[in-house]
């Protein structure tokens, strides 16, 4: 059986767009799923006390002319262990 009979006789380059976003969403979940137990395996090292973070957002608009960048710096302290 190859894949021809699979997809009912059709050439895979001639799927209508429904199908073929059905195809791109069931992609999307194995690849998603696949990272999802990766992720499961080691878990993350717990966060320090005290720490310190920035965040960065850079945005630019043609119409209207304008170019923003907006910075924080923060000081994070937690509040109980988790």
């Amino acid at each position: 059986m190859g894949a021809f009979a699979v997809l009912g006789g059709r050439c895979p380059h001639t799927l209508g767009p429904v199908k073929s976003s059905v195809l791109l969403m069931v992609a999307a979940l194995v690849v998603a799923k696949a990272g999802v137990a990766q992720a499961e395996d080691k878990p993350l090292p717990p966060l320090p006390r005290h720490r310190i973070v920035y965040d960065n957002l850079i945005g630019a608009r043609v119409n209207p002319l304008g170019v923003e960048d907006l910075y924080n710096l923060s000081y994070r302290a937690r509040l109980y262990p988790g």
